[in-house]
């Protein structure tokens, strides 16, 4: 069944100028958003472009997120259980598993033990499949009292009791020597390996130093007085964790402070650019120790403990978008020249709904340009398509290159040389298409998609003279 509607639409108060192209800076994308039907065990791979016609290379960074909206009914997807659930509980080689970091790329998870019954300790890289660990990549014995690390690139940073230096060591287990720094003794670092930023917890102050590792470790920011309030005990035993997939807010703290009814607590941090601190969410773990360890295997929450050669996965409370796939998600971009871009759709064991992600391709060029789309999923569930002809009211001819763009999501689409556009796959809802075309006016069409049809919008513009 077809539903065709010939929309004459309301005139906008806005003159702009719109070439056939969705630029930002010199670099464009194509296309503009995607929207995607899926039913379950299917995959579908397609392809972005990324062009720079600039005369110099730009790198870039592909990132995404869920979207946070206030859902109409027909737009509700699935959630999460609840935040801190124990989820698995994952057996090591050693106890006193208080200091962890995660290696994204080759999927290991390295483990600072401190065994204080029987020094010295060790530091373990896990192979982690995101079910099970598969294999043990690397362990040795370490001389000092460490009692947290952290991971990035190829390095493991330990954090030794009662000193004010940060131990390193490569991932075939060379010593690499200490490197110090302005606080006092370091409890915890973590590390946001794309920035190339260690941020180091100092012991009673409750601070954290901000380090640049590509530039000799000097300190470029201090985020102060990290969850204490007035009258709270100085005596602050933590670990901490940067988590790049969580752009609400990146930070993680397993901490408690020393009190009769202690027990611990996850803490989700969001760092400003003047390396201010505020809450996000926070929530009870289980774990045998006051200040356990942390880390972040892109899906879950890793958390330690003292006195078991053991680590809980805990539920974080948050769905990382694991279903959508960019590969390569970073690189350069030669002059003159298109990247591109694998994408692709995987709801492996997901529950039917709608999924909605922000993909943000971060540009490093003269004006750190960034670019937003949309990447909607539909998991076995009903979808639309809508599609017409952009012609010219004066004289009903075609017009090609014609901008439209859609007011829910980051999806544009123009009009080829017969007029003709399209959006694929729209999840159910009240729509709004703005149309926009060099020398004419713009307009804007609403469009309520209520079944699993084809909708025909056909617009026709109006001439307008450009200033």
């Amino acid at each position: 069944m077809r539903f065709y509607r010939t929309v004459l639409l309301t005139v906008v108060p806005t003159i702009c100028l719109i070439s056939g192209r969705f630029a930002f800076g010199e670099v464009t994308v194509d296309p503009i958003g995607f929207s995607v039907g899926v039913d379950s065990g299917d995959v579908i791979e397609t392809e972005m472009i990324l062009s720079n016609e600039g005369d110099e290379e730009v790198a870039y960074r592909i990132r995404s997120r869920m979207v946070d909206r206030e859902w109409k009914e027909l737009r509700i997807g699935p959630r999460r259980d609840e935040p801190g659930e124990t989820l698995q509980e994952v057996e090591l080689e050693h106890v006193g598993n208080l200091g962890m970091g995660f290696d994204q790329e080759n999927g290991v998870m390295w483990v600072t033990h401190l065994n204080q019954a029987e020094p010295p300790g060790f530091i373990t890289g896990y192979e982690w499949n995101g079910a099970e660990i598969t294999d043990i990549v690397n362990d040795w014995e370490v001389p000092q009292l460490i009692i947290g690390g952290t991971y990035c690139d190829g390095v493991i940073y330990c954090s030794v009791w009662s000193q004010n230096q940060i131990h390193r060591y490569n991932v075939e287990g060379e010593n690499l020597g200490a490197v110090g720094y302005e606080g006092n003794s370091v409890m915890a670092c973590a590390a946001d390996q794309e920035e190339g930023l260690l941020y180091v917890l100092s012991y009673t102050t409750v601070n954290i130093h901000v380090l640049d590792i590509n530039d000799d470790f000097n300190q470029v920011g201090l985020i102060e007085s990290v969850l204490v309030q007035e009258g709270d005990p100085v005596d602050f035993r933590g670990r901490i964790c940067w988590v790049p997939e969580h752009e609400e807010g990146h930070l993680w703290l397993g901490h408690i402070f020393v009190l009769e009814d202690s027990h611990s607590i996850a803490w989700q941090l969001s760092i400003d650019e003047e390396w201010n601190w505020e809450e996000v969410q926070h929530f009870d773990v289980e774990t045998d120790v006051r200040s356990m360890g942390i880390a972040h295997d892109g899906q879950n929450l890793w958390t330690g403990n003292e006195f078991e050669a053991m680590a809980r996965i805990v539920d974080d409370g948050i769905n990382e978008p694991k279903w959508l796939l960019m590969e390569p998600d970073r690189g350069v971009i030669a002059s003159n020249e298109d990247e591109t871009i694998d994408v692709t759709f995987e709801p492996i064991e997901m529950e039917a709904g709608l999924y909605d992600l922000l993909v943000r391709i971060e540009l490093d060029d003269s004006e750190r340009q960034r670019i937003e789309i949309a990447a909607v999923m539909s998991l076995e569930s009903p979808t639309a398509d809508v599609l017409g002809v952009v012609t010219d009211a004066a004289n009903q001819n075609t017009v090609a290159g014609a901008r439209v763009d859609l007011d829910y999501y980051i999806i544009t689409r123009f009009s080829d040389e017969g007029g003709a556009y399209e959006f694929t796959d729209l999840p159910p809802g009240e729509y709004e298409f703005t149309f926009t075309a060099t020398d004419f006016l713009p307009y804007v069409g609403e469009l309520n998609i209520e079944e699993a049809m084809e909708y025909d919008l056909d617009v026709a513009l109006l001439h307008s003279e450009c200033n």
